[in-house]
């Protein structure tokens, strides 16, 4: 207030707009970062869920076809050794096989360690959401209830500090005399 006593200066407006400026701007930010790890958590669940796994049982049938391939040169390479002493000669053919043994098991591996991965990640991602439920919910409804409620304010507070105090009735102030004179009047 000011010492004249003519009018009424409120300097928190200017604090109140910047207020709503600093919500409106976090608001949007925290949409955009929610809204980004809801993106990244879905590319990662199609990854997990689809593309992985895919990629892995394809890879096995491709191994196991190889497999089956090469058990099949190895059965031939031995038939034809029968009853001879070349036995010996189907040393790459075992390897071959051995090899392929190694590399399904190792791809059968994969694909059981992402179906793991994946319900891991399906207990992350109902966490996450858990927690960010209410941040979520509040910057897509409440950040703009606050900022109405900020904007009445600011009106209010306007609309106030527009008040002209009344300068044409001047009381004057009470004196003990006039408060004695009143009671008199008033036992009468």
């Amino acid at each position: 207030m000011s010492g004249s006593g003519s009018s009424v200066q409120v300097q928190s407006v200017d604090a109140l707009i910047a207020v709503k400026s600093g919500l409106i701007k976090f608001g949007e930010e925290s949409l955009a970062v929610v809204t980004g790890m809801d993106m990244q958590m879905r590319r990662a669940w199609n990854w997990l869920d689809r593309e992985m796994p895919a990629f892995w049982q394809s890879h096995i049938k491709r191994l196991e076809f190889e497999y089956s391939e090469a058990k099949n040169s190895l059965f031939r390479k031995r038939l034809q050794a029968q009853g001879t002493d070349h036995a010996a000669y189907d040393t790459a053919e075992k390897e071959l096989v051995r090899k392929l043994e190694k590399k399904l098991e190792i791809a059968r591996a994969k694909l059981e360690q992402i179906r793991r991965w994946r319900t891991q990640f399906e207990r992350a991602a109902d966490e996450y959401n858990a927690r960010v439920r209410g941040l979520r919910d509040h910057v897509e409804g409440g950040i703009e209830r606050d900022v109405e409620q900020l904007d009445r304010m600011v009106l209010a507070i306007q609309a106030y500090s527009a008040l002209k105090v009344p300068t044409s009735s001047v009381v004057a102030p009470l004196t003990p005399a006039h408060v004695s004179t009143n009671e008199s009047e008033k036992e009468s």
